[in-house]
């Protein structure tokens, strides 16, 4: 009888010390769960704070997508009164020359110096020449066809038209092209014209400003201009008269830029137009 009392002891002690071995290693395994838990949620709470960040930075993105936008509908209106205002000074400086040969030339019959008499029949070479000078007045249509303003490279890296957005992964207008891709590389006027429009925020600087960054607009008549933006430099001023292939800017990366290159606008009367019809022939 005391031996079965004895086994039972020994055997609840020895269930006892198995039960609370058990739960020593339940106890084990479930702070090791609490620290896998707890790892996962740190990880959920990294992944979701990175998630977070790349979604404000698509949204600074976007809004300055939408600037840039904004500030080439802008310059649209800009471009145009430029050129009206040119064309009217042109107007007015040719009016001014007009007035002044005319003034001239009432003032040279007030008195005339009598002419001698001719010996002999007069040529007829007079008449020649001043056809001749009449007809160079004339030139040729400016834009048909432009100097490719990025020279050394004349690959379009992004077309004008709808594109795939590489940042947005959505269908996007892009009202230009971009050529090149080399921080400091010249740019070259398209063609012959005049300087219109010189904005610098961040002069001789590689990157920083918004939209445009630095930009020049060039008037080739006819109602053309070209665009020239996110250079690292501009050399030209407002006023100046370009010629075909003048280098004028260098490369860069300013404004809402993610890379060096030239972003390249054709306009027609203010409106925005393929430049690779005039610049490819």
């Amino acid at each position: 009888m005391i031996d079965q009392l004895q086994i039972a002891m020994d055997d609840a002690e020895l269930k006892n010390t198995i039960a609370l071995q058990e739960a020593e290693d339940m106890q084990k395994i479930a702070e090791e769960k609490s620290a896998q838990l707890e790892e996962l949620r740190s990880r959920i709470g990294v992944t979701e704070a990175a998630l977070d960040e790349k979604k404000g930075e698509l949204s600074r993105w976007q809004q300055k997508e939408d600037a840039f936008q904004e500030e080439a509908d802008r310059l649209d209106q800009e471009i145009r009164e430029l050129q009206k205002k040119r064309e009217e000074e042109e107007r007015r400086q040719a009016a001014l020359t007009a007035t002044a040969a005319a003034r001239r030339a009432a003032e040279s019959t007030k008195t005339p110096t009598p002419a001698p008499k001719p010996t002999t029949k007069p040529s007829g070479n007079g008449g020649n020449n001043g056809g001749n000078n009449g007809g160079n007045k004339g030139s040729a249509p400016v834009g048909a066809k432009m100097t490719w303003p990025y020279p050394g490279d004349y690959t379009v890296y992004s077309p004008y038209g709808m594109r795939y957005h590489p940042v947005y992964h959505y269908n996007k207008m892009h009202w230009g092209v971009d050529l090149g891709g080399t921080y400091g590389n010249p740019i070259v006027a398209a063609g012959d014209g005049t300087v219109i429009k010189v904005d610098e925020p961040v002069e001789g600087q590689n990157t920083g400003s918004v939209n445009y960054g630095n930009y020049c607009v060039i008037d080739h008549g006819n109602g053309i201009t070209t665009c020239y933006a996110h250079c690292r430099d501009v050399y030209v001023h407002v006023g100046d008269k370009v010629k075909a292939g003048q280098t004028i800017a260098e490369c860069g990366s300013t404004g809402t830029s993610t890379g060096p290159h030239l972003h390249f606008e054709v306009r027609v009367n203010g409106e925005k137009v393929d430049p690779v019809p005039y610049i490819k022939g």
